[in-house]
């Protein structure tokens, strides 16, 4: 009797951590297919809009000292402001797929993370957002990487990770000072985790809530 409850543990067990390295593998996919996708801009986006040359000419300093700087690197570095777009593409996926695995990681559902950067790369807005030189470009992709790791520090209270939170934090402010905005349903998530960590359904709306405001 008791061999035969180790044996349905351990089958149980097994199959919940090939459905869980399925729904991995789903988000480095998506994340991977999302990426090729939009490699070579299918849709025509034009990479400069009204703001690009001012953000070009460091014209708008300091309020969006961080973007300007970004594209001043990137002509150093690769001798064209044109890789850009590819640039922030690859960022943005990046930061989609590295939010989905930090709510797995903190509240154990695979597939609603895989969902949730589902739902994320397939906003029509988004797909777009990335082939211009503007400062949404590379804010969007940041509170991804903010909320992660928020997420992350609501079981794992790290030194190094609120380091990394202040980072990111201090980079999306230089970007785009809105950052104070999304921090609001941050700092609500944070009052009723507590309360919600007990219950599987109310921690999926505890973090939904938030990254939907």
């Amino acid at each position: 009797m008791a061999s035969k409850k180790i044996a349905n543990s351990m089958s149980l067990g097994s199959k919940a951590h090939s459905r869980a390295l399925l729904a991995a593998r789903m988000r480095a996919i998506l994340a991977a297919v999302y990426v090729i996708c939009f490699w070579s801009n299918p849709t025509g986006e034009a990479m400069m809009t009204d703001d690009s040359f001012s953000f070009l000419s460091f014209s708008r300093l300091p309020a969006v000292a961080g973007y300007s700087i970004f594209l001043d690197l990137s002509t150093v570095i690769f001798g064209t402001v044109d890789v850009v777009p590819k640039v922030q593409l690859v960022f943005m996926s990046t930061a989609v797929w590295f939010l989905g695995w930090s709510v797995n990681r903190t509240i154990n559902a695979p597939f609603f993370a895989f969902l949730l950067m589902l739902v994320i790369l397939c906003q029509s807005a988004l797909m777009r957002l990335h082939f211009y030189l503007t400062t949404e470009a590379m804010f969007v992709p940041m509170l991804c990487i903010i909320f992660g790791i928020s997420t992350i520090l609501l079981t794992n209270h790290s030194v190094r990770l609120m380091g990394m939170l202040a980072l990111f934090s201090g980079l999306a402010a230089a970007t785009r000072p809105a950052i104070i905005i999304p921090c609001i349903p941050l700092i609500i998530l944070w009052i009723i985790w507590d309360q919600c960590i007990k219950n599987r359904t109310q921690m999926i709306l505890a973090i939904m809530i938030p990254l939907t405001c």
